[in-house]
């Protein structure tokens, strides 16, 4: 597993990416039909957070590849699922987006998820 950390760089950008995309269109506004769209396009394009939450996506993509070229596809996924749980936290700190009962059992149950699955591996 010394290449675990393709994962890890993997998860990072992509986590990254969405929170600059969510910090982006925070900014820029509610688009939800074709005429928000066309009237929020030039602030998208001049947004650089949305910019460099596309480059980092770009970079989340290789760094994918490169490890599923290394683990199954089920391992490596179950650690990409990190990501949900660190952007949800994040969010509720960066954004003060809510946290509820639930969502937090949620996200407990994903960690214990990840953990029985990288147990498995031999």
């Amino acid at each position: 597993m010394k290449d675990i950390w393709l994962i890890f760089a993997s998860l990072f950008f992509n986590v990254s990416a969405q929170l600059l995309l969510r910090s982006a269109m925070t900014s820029i506004g509610s688009v939800t039909t074709k005429a928000e769209l066309v009237l929020a396009f030039p602030a998208m394009i001049a947004s650089f957070k949305l910019w460099f939450g596309a480059l980092s996506f770009a970079l989340s993509f290789i760094f994918w590849i490169m490890a599923l070229s290394k683990y199954e596809v089920g391992f490596a996924y179950a650690f990409f699922s990190l990501g949900f749980v660190i952007v949800a936290i994040c969010s509720y700190f960066i954004f003060q987006e809510q946290m509820t009962p639930l969502k937090i059992i949620g996200i407990a149950l994903i960690v214990i998820g990840i953990i029985c699955v990288a147990r498995s591996v031999s």
